[in-house]
């Protein structure tokens, strides 16, 4: 997934084949390092596919060893003493899941506790300090060690949920928005600018150019109240099922027959609908699956676009975004210069559209 075998500009590493002479990054480094990784994959499972944990240590292979950074040499990595990262549930299906508490999991390699640490703050489990062992809250379970219904803190993903991992989501109007730049975290936001925000970009926090001529709101979506997955929708989800042109009788304008709405909850798909980048071939069987301009807007048959010649043509060749989002006004990387480094490791880096 994503930068997982690939070479990353923003933070200048780069996950190691067992070919390559020197090793530059371990799969339990890379684990280590890229925290938005949810679990799961290669977080879980080998490059030939068999578990992590069934790999014996052995440092000559980038797999089942680690760097050291006092010496740079390799060191044996045991997975069966780190233990693995499944999949994270609860970061988007409970309603403030304790995503720092996760990553200093991480950093520190015990991985096997991450997805454990994510419920500190919940009742469920405690942790007296940074770092500290983690211990299950005894009055959270039943007699029969089972959780208590009533503690179980699950939930459909908030907007709040996404930010965690995906860039800046702002909701509070009231609330001077503020990014600092660089914040890896905000990844979407980093490395182009987008910012998730009902606010006027005039009434931020932010030292935008122009700053006082700004008077629309970073994203008119989020100004309406629409969530993330409203668009991000589940692919399974009857509510926005979409049939195909060539499974589509073609006697039928609209085909209502869709999977049950007790098999969709029972069983809803982890697969989203997504739209397609430039910046990213994540996924591509699901490209431009997610809800777009058009689904919600009638640009050709109504009225809103009357005034413009050869309307069809435009829309056959210019995407919504040319004219109506010609600009983002977030903090984005415009340059990382790793070739001059700062005293704390950091490169020199720029950022666009800041004063």
């Amino acid at each position: 997934p994503g930068n997982f075998g690939r070479w990353d500009p923003i933070t200048y590493r780069y996950l190691s084949p067992p070919e390559d002479e020197r090793t530059d990054q371990t799969t339990a480094e890379w684990v280590m390092t890229f925290t938005r990784h949810v679990g799961g994959g290669p977080a879980q499972t080998s490059q030939d596919g068999l578990p992590l944990t069934s790999l014996a240590p052995n440092a000559d292979h980038p797999e089942t060893s680690i760097i050291d950074p006092e010496t740079g040499e390799a060191r044996p990595w045991n997975w069966a003493e780190s233990g693995i990262v499944e999949m994270n549930c609860f970061l988007c299906h409970i309603a403030e899941p304790n995503n720092e508490a996760r990553i200093a999991e991480l950093a520190e390699g015990n991985f096997g506790w991450a997805n454990t640490a994510t419920l500190v703050g919940t009742g469920i489990v405690t942790q007296t300090a940074p770092n500290a062992a983690l211990s299950w809250v005894p009055e959270a379970f039943d007699d029969s060690g089972r959780l208590l219904r009533s503690i179980v803190p699950i939930q459909d993903p908030t907007n709040q949920n996404c930010a965690q991992c995906h860039g800046e989501i702002h909701e509070n109007i009231d609330d001077p928005l503020l990014v600092v730049g660089g914040d890896q975290s905000a990844w979407r936001t980093l490395t182009t600018g987008q910012i998730v925000s009902p606010q006027r970009i005039s009434d931020s926090a932010l030292n935008v150019s122009n700053k006082a001529d700004l008077s629309r709101s970073f994203d008119i979506h989020a100004e309406r109240v629409l969530a993330c997955t409203d668009c991000h929708y589940a692919l399974n989800n009857p509510i926005y099922t979409q049939e195909s042109d060539v499974t589509r009788p073609e006697h039928l304008i609209f085909d209502p027959r869709r999977l049950d709405f007790d098999a969709f909850l029972y069983r809803p798909l982890h697969q989203f609908a997504k739209g397609s980048s430039a910046q990213s071939n994540l996924a591509p069987e699901f490209d431009n699956t997610i809800r777009r301009c058009e689904s919600c807007h009638t640009a050709v048959e109504g009225e809103s676009h009357a005034w413009l010649p050869y309307a069809e043509r435009h829309m056959q060749t210019m995407a919504c975004e040319t004219c109506h989002i010609p600009e983002v006004y977030g903090p984005a990387q415009q340059t990382v210069d790793w070739t001059a480094v700062r005293l704390d490791g950091s490169p020199l880096a720029e950022y666009r559209g800041i004063e």
